[in-house]
């Protein structure tokens, strides 16, 4: 079959096992199965024929059966509920190499469509040059909100004044004469804020953050890996917000960002509100 004619990517009959469905990137069988029965029918002698080739050693890249009207007999050798003797892993072929991603060998999980999962150090990576952006950001347009600075550093300087003499009462940072409570309230409502909204431009048009484009990542449905473009802006918002929310509290913020690392699915909580995985490209 030439390349030209290969069947689309799909959900295709399991040469290994008719009872279920194996994912068919377009050019490869993935690793990736569901059970039920495919809606249109197969021809259960050439998938047989297509397993035999698999298990015998043959070209692991077999092209599934092309979704056709057509019910075929069935084979006198092969029924479609039958198990392929010698079939008790899917691939059978010792020769067979995992796909390489980005230069690497992966084998961790991946959405049902085959794309690996984002590991959760490259996503602290990206959430620290997310970071490290915004704060950059943030000394530019502090230099139009109220000063909160100079009144900080004489409290930070009369605390430490306080202990070295040995002080029984230590100076109060509510103290109006130090007048940063304020100040830097609104510094902190409007940070958040430009996070939020450089957050949510981001995935809802890139589907990935400064820092993901960097480290690689992108945000997709549950299960939709190959998913081209950004979030809906709703949906983009409501994580961003979800995630900002759990910020504003250390513990939930702690419980939330190391989630992923037990996560069947590699979520964070806030993937999980709106239904959201992250993937690293190869």
């Amino acid at each position: 079959m030439s390349e030209t004619s290969l069947p689309a990517a799909g959900w295709y009959p399991d040469p290994a096992d008719q009872a279920r469905q194996r994912y068919w990137d377009g050019t490869h069988w993935t690793a990736e199965t569901r059970g039920g029965v495919p809606d249109f029918a197969v021809e259960p002698a050439t998938s047989y024929a297509n397993a035999e080739n698999e298990l015998h050693g043959g070209d692991y890249g077999t092209q599934p059966v092309t979704p056709s009207t057509y019910q075929a007999e069935p084979s006198s050798a092969y029924q479609p509920g039958d198990i392929m003797p010698g079939y008790g892993a899917y691939n059978p072929d010792p020769a067979y190499e995992p796909p390489r991603y980005g230069g690497y060998d992966y084998s961790g999980p991946v959405t049902a469509d085959g794309v690996p999962l984002a590991g959760w150090w490259w996503r602290v990576l990206a959430m620290v040059l997310d970071g490290a952006l915004l704060t950059a950001l943030g000394q530019v347009y502090s230099v139009f909100l109220p000063d909160w600075g100079t009144g900080f550093q004489r409290w930070v300087n009369d605390f430490i004044d306080a202990v070295e003499r040995g002080a029984l009462v230590y100076p109060d940072f509510r103290d109006p004469s130090y007048d940063f409570v304020g100040p830097l309230s609104t510094y902190a409502m409007v940070a958040t804020v430009v996070a939020l909204l450089y957050s949510t431009a981001m995935l809802s048009f890139k589907g990935a953050t400064v820092g993901m484009l960097i480290c690689r990542l992108r945000v997709v449905p549950v299960d939709q890996g190959l998913h081209v473009g950004g979030l809906p802006i709703g949906k983009a918002f409501l994580r961003c917000l979800a995630y900002d929310l759990m910020a504003a509290f250390a513990v939930p913020l702690v419980i939330n960002v190391l989630f992923p690392l037990w996560d069947r699915g590699r979520q964070t909580l806030h993937d999980k509100i709106v239904g959201t995985q992250v993937v690293r490209l190869a």
